[in-house]
Order: C-alpha cells, then sequence, then structure tokens
C-alpha cells in the first residue's frame, strides 16, 4: 500500500469515526430527558455505558489513525513503531492504521492485558 493510498483510507476512517461520535453526541443530549421511570433510566444508564466503550475504542483508533498519518508525513510510513522492521503488505493494506509488525503488536497487546 503507498502512502497516498493509506493517507486516503486513513483520512476517510478519521472522518467517519468524527461524524459517528458527533451523532451519539446529539442522541445522548436529546435522549435526556426522556427516563420517566427507573427501568427507562437503567436502559439509559446501559446505554451510555456501551456508548462510553465505544467512544473510548473509537479514541484509541483516532490516536493510532493519527500517528498513521505523522508517520506518513515523516516518511516512516510502513516501518514497525517499535522495531522498525517493515510492516507487512498485506497487513497495511487490511489496516492501513497498523503501527506495529505483528510480533511486537502481540508483545505490546500482551504487555497492555497486563496493566488493565
Amino acid at each position: 500500500m503507498t502512502p497516498n493510498v493509506a493517507k486516503e483510507a486513513l483520512l476517510k476512517m478519521r472522518e467517519k469515526i468524527l461524524n459517528s461520535a458527533m451523532a451519539n453526541t446529539k442522541n445522548i443530549m436529546t435522549s435526556e430527558d426522556d427516563r420517566s421511570d427507573v427501568l427507562d433510566q437503567a436502559a439509559a444508564m446501559q446505554e451510555q455505558e456501551i456508548q462510553r466503550v465505544q467512544r473510548a475504542r473509537e479514541h484509541k483508533l483516532l490516536q493510532t489513525i493519527n500517528i498513521a498519518l505523522h508517520k506518513i508525513s515523516e516518511g516512516t510510513y510502513g516501518e514497525c513503531d517499535d522495531c522498525e522492521a517493515p510492516l507487512e503488505v498485506t497487513r497495511m493494506a487490511a489496516n492501513p492504521q497498523t503501527i506495529r509488525c505483528l510480533p511486537c503488536a502481540e508483545q505490546h497487546e500482551r504487555r497492555s492485558k497486563n496493566y488493565v
């Protein structure tokens, strides 16, 4: 995947996430007055928790997208952020926001799960 193609894909991904976040924010603001009884309140709280988890995932993805866009502008896109090895073309095509090779990504994932 060329950096220009990756940049287009990353910008589209970022725009989609930001648009989704704006729509969710509007939905939260308009539905706050619709809680008339305890069951409605419980359902609303559950929905808010689901949306909070979704926003956290989107925030993490946005961070990774921004890092990948920065790497494109620096000319280092396609290199692992940790070991600087070249990333697999198929991995970049499937996930243009990827910033780590598979071994480093697995190691990073194991470390992050240990600290949660």
